[in-house]
Protein backbone atom coordinates (compact mmCIF):
# COMPACT_ATOMS: atom_id res chain seq x y z
CA UNK A 1 0.00 0.00 0.00
CA UNK A 2 1.82 3.16 -1.29
CA UNK A 3 3.11 5.48 1.28
CA UNK A 4 4.15 9.02 1.42
CA UNK A 5 5.63 10.58 4.71
CA UNK A 6 6.54 14.08 4.95
CA UNK A 7 8.64 15.55 7.86
CA UNK A 8 8.76 19.33 9.13
CA UNK A 9 11.63 19.90 11.51
CA UNK A 10 12.47 23.97 13.55
CA UNK A 11 12.26 26.04 16.39
CA UNK A 12 8.80 26.50 18.41
CA UNK A 13 7.72 29.87 16.66
CA UNK A 14 8.55 28.67 13.30
CA UNK A 15 5.18 27.54 11.73
CA UNK A 16 6.06 23.94 12.11
CA UNK A 17 2.74 22.76 12.87
CA UNK A 18 0.77 25.11 11.37
CA UNK A 19 2.65 23.36 7.79
CA UNK A 20 1.99 20.31 8.73
CA UNK A 21 -2.02 21.48 9.44
CA UNK A 22 -2.07 22.46 5.56
CA UNK A 23 -0.71 19.41 4.25
CA UNK A 24 -2.93 17.16 5.98
CA UNK A 25 -5.76 19.54 5.29
CA UNK A 26 -4.37 19.23 1.27
CA UNK A 27 -4.79 15.43 1.64
CA UNK A 28 -8.48 15.72 2.80
CA UNK A 29 -9.13 18.03 -0.67
CA UNK A 30 -7.17 15.48 -2.89
CA UNK A 31 -9.07 12.60 -0.92
CA UNK A 32 -6.43 11.27 0.65
CA UNK A 33 -6.37 9.22 3.88
CA UNK A 34 -3.85 11.08 5.44
CA UNK A 35 -2.25 10.42 9.28
CA UNK A 36 0.44 11.85 11.70
CA UNK A 37 1.85 13.41 14.85
CA UNK A 38 3.30 16.20 16.55
CA UNK A 39 6.43 17.50 18.88
CA UNK A 40 5.09 20.23 19.93
CA UNK A 41 6.85 20.54 23.87
CA UNK A 42 9.50 22.81 23.77
CA UNK A 43 7.61 25.34 21.63
CA UNK A 44 7.63 27.93 24.28
CA UNK A 45 10.96 27.24 25.04
CA UNK A 46 12.92 27.91 21.85
CA UNK A 47 12.78 23.66 21.69
CA UNK A 48 12.26 21.19 18.79
CA UNK A 49 9.29 20.98 17.22
CA UNK A 50 8.57 18.54 14.14
CA UNK A 51 5.28 17.46 12.56
CA UNK A 52 4.87 14.09 10.77
CA UNK A 53 2.54 13.93 7.77
CA UNK A 54 1.62 10.37 6.38
CA UNK A 55 -0.05 10.12 2.96
CA UNK A 56 -1.45 6.92 2.16
CA UNK A 57 -3.24 5.54 -0.86
CA UNK A 58 -4.89 2.12 -1.98
CA UNK A 59 -7.15 -0.05 -4.54
CA UNK A 60 -9.27 -1.56 -2.29
CA UNK A 61 -12.35 -1.65 -3.09
CA UNK A 62 -15.57 0.40 -1.19
CA UNK A 63 -16.96 -1.07 1.36
CA UNK A 64 -13.33 -3.22 2.60
CA UNK A 65 -12.26 -3.25 6.35
CA UNK A 66 -11.01 0.24 6.61
CA UNK A 67 -8.09 -1.53 9.24
CA UNK A 68 -6.88 -2.20 5.91
CA UNK A 69 -5.86 1.65 5.52
CA UNK A 70 -4.72 2.35 9.07
CA UNK A 71 -1.49 3.72 8.70
CA UNK A 72 0.41 4.76 11.80
CA UNK A 73 1.57 8.63 12.49
CA UNK A 74 5.13 7.47 13.07
CA UNK A 75 7.82 7.15 10.43
CA UNK A 76 10.67 4.57 11.18
CA UNK A 77 14.23 5.62 10.13
CA UNK A 78 15.32 6.36 6.12
CA UNK A 79 11.24 6.60 6.02
CA UNK A 80 11.02 10.04 4.88
CA UNK A 81 10.36 10.71 1.62
CA UNK A 82 10.52 14.51 2.08
CA UNK A 83 12.17 16.71 4.83
CA UNK A 84 11.25 20.17 5.29
CA UNK A 85 13.90 21.68 8.01
CA UNK A 86 12.86 25.13 8.85
CA UNK A 87 15.88 25.40 11.11
CA UNK A 88 19.22 23.90 10.03
CA UNK A 89 20.96 21.93 13.13
CA UNK A 90 17.07 20.91 13.82
CA UNK A 91 16.92 19.60 10.45
CA UNK A 92 20.17 17.60 10.98
CA UNK A 93 19.03 15.91 13.92
CA UNK A 94 15.90 14.24 12.61
CA UNK A 95 18.74 13.13 9.83
CA UNK A 96 17.92 9.69 10.39
CA UNK A 97 14.90 9.37 8.72
CA UNK A 98 16.42 10.67 5.56
CA UNK A 99 17.36 7.88 2.71
CA UNK A 100 18.93 8.27 -0.33
CA UNK A 101 15.87 9.02 -2.87
CA UNK A 102 14.71 11.91 0.32
CA UNK A 103 14.22 15.08 -0.68
CA UNK A 104 15.45 18.54 1.74
CA UNK A 105 14.08 21.66 1.34
CA UNK A 106 16.54 23.40 3.88
CA UNK A 107 16.02 26.97 5.39
CA UNK A 108 20.11 27.94 6.12
CA UNK A 109 19.26 30.37 8.69
CA UNK A 110 20.70 29.32 11.98
CA UNK A 111 18.50 29.50 15.07
CA UNK A 112 21.26 28.84 18.18
CA UNK A 113 20.32 27.82 21.34
CA UNK A 114 20.94 28.63 24.43
CA UNK A 115 23.76 26.47 25.10
CA UNK A 116 25.92 28.27 22.11
CA UNK A 117 24.50 31.72 23.01
CA UNK A 118 25.88 30.61 26.20
CA UNK A 119 29.58 30.05 25.00
CA UNK A 120 29.19 26.73 26.43
CA UNK A 121 28.49 25.02 22.85
CA UNK A 122 29.46 25.93 19.23
CA UNK A 123 27.03 25.96 16.08
CA UNK A 124 28.44 24.03 13.26
CA UNK A 125 28.30 26.08 10.09
CA UNK A 126 26.28 25.63 7.23
CA UNK A 127 28.36 23.75 4.75
CA UNK A 128 29.06 21.59 7.65
CA UNK A 129 25.59 20.63 8.26
CA UNK A 130 25.19 20.41 4.65
CA UNK A 131 27.72 18.27 3.66
CA UNK A 132 26.50 15.85 6.66
CA UNK A 133 22.87 16.19 4.86
CA UNK A 134 24.69 15.11 1.62
CA UNK A 135 26.19 11.76 2.68
CA UNK A 136 22.44 10.88 3.12
CA UNK A 137 21.12 12.54 -0.02
CA UNK A 138 21.82 15.00 -2.90
CA UNK A 139 18.39 16.14 -3.22
CA UNK A 140 18.99 19.02 -1.13
CA UNK A 141 17.24 22.70 -1.88
CA UNK A 142 18.75 24.96 0.48
CA UNK A 143 18.33 28.70 0.60
CA UNK A 144 18.83 31.45 3.66
CA UNK A 145 14.88 31.45 3.61
CA UNK A 146 14.89 33.48 6.53
CA UNK A 147 16.51 36.43 4.77
CA UNK A 148 14.67 36.02 1.61
CA UNK A 149 11.25 36.75 3.85
CA UNK A 150 12.33 39.39 5.61
CA UNK A 151 13.42 41.28 2.26
CA UNK A 152 10.44 40.11 0.80
CA UNK A 153 7.93 40.34 3.03
CA UNK A 154 9.48 42.21 6.07
CA UNK A 155 8.75 39.52 8.26
CA UNK A 156 10.71 35.86 8.99
CA UNK A 157 7.66 34.20 9.57
CA UNK A 158 7.02 33.95 6.10
CA UNK A 159 9.96 31.74 5.54
CA UNK A 160 7.78 28.66 6.29
CA UNK A 161 5.34 29.57 3.15
CA UNK A 162 8.23 29.91 0.54
CA UNK A 163 9.20 26.40 2.25
CA UNK A 164 5.82 25.02 1.37
CA UNK A 165 6.05 27.03 -2.20
CA UNK A 166 9.56 25.06 -2.99
CA UNK A 167 8.68 22.07 -1.65
CA UNK A 168 5.56 21.36 -4.09
CA UNK A 169 7.76 21.93 -7.18
CA UNK A 170 10.88 20.28 -5.86
CA UNK A 171 8.99 17.21 -4.24
CA UNK A 172 6.46 14.92 -5.62
CA UNK A 173 3.80 15.22 -3.22
CA UNK A 174 0.62 13.19 -3.86
CA UNK A 175 -1.55 16.35 -3.28
CA UNK A 176 -2.15 18.99 -5.90
CA UNK A 177 -0.24 22.52 -5.96
CA UNK A 178 -4.14 23.85 -6.53
CA UNK A 179 -5.15 21.75 -3.51
CA UNK A 180 -2.22 23.21 -1.34
CA UNK A 181 -3.20 26.81 -2.44
CA UNK A 182 -7.23 26.32 -1.63
CA UNK A 183 -6.09 25.08 1.33
CA UNK A 184 -3.82 27.99 2.55
CA UNK A 185 -6.70 30.22 1.19
CA UNK A 186 -9.15 29.10 3.44
CA UNK A 187 -7.26 28.60 6.46
CA UNK A 188 -4.33 31.10 6.35
CA UNK A 189 -3.87 34.77 5.69
CA UNK A 190 -3.70 36.38 2.66
CA UNK A 191 -0.21 37.11 2.81
CA UNK A 192 0.21 33.37 2.99
CA UNK A 193 -0.69 33.20 -0.39
CA UNK A 194 2.24 35.00 -1.53
CA UNK A 195 4.38 33.93 0.83
CA UNK A 196 3.52 30.23 -1.10
CA UNK A 197 3.97 32.16 -4.64
CA UNK A 198 7.35 33.04 -3.85
CA UNK A 199 8.72 29.44 -3.15
CA UNK A 200 7.51 28.68 -6.43
CA UNK A 201 9.52 31.23 -8.30
CA UNK A 202 12.69 30.27 -6.14
CA UNK A 203 12.15 26.36 -6.94
CA UNK A 204 11.62 27.78 -10.66
CA UNK A 205 14.84 29.09 -10.61
CA UNK A 206 16.73 26.30 -8.91
CA UNK A 207 15.64 24.12 -11.35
Amino acid sequence: MPVYNVLIAGIGGQGVITLGTYLKKAALRSGLHVSGSERRGGAQREGHVSSIIRYQWSDVPAGADERHEVCSPLIPSGGAHLLIGLEPLEALRVSRHLQKDSVVVLNLSPIPPVSVRLGEASYPPADKILDMLRTVTENIFAWNLTQIAEQAFGTAHAANGISLGIASRVAPLPVSETDLIDTIRQEGRPEELEHFRLGVELSNERR
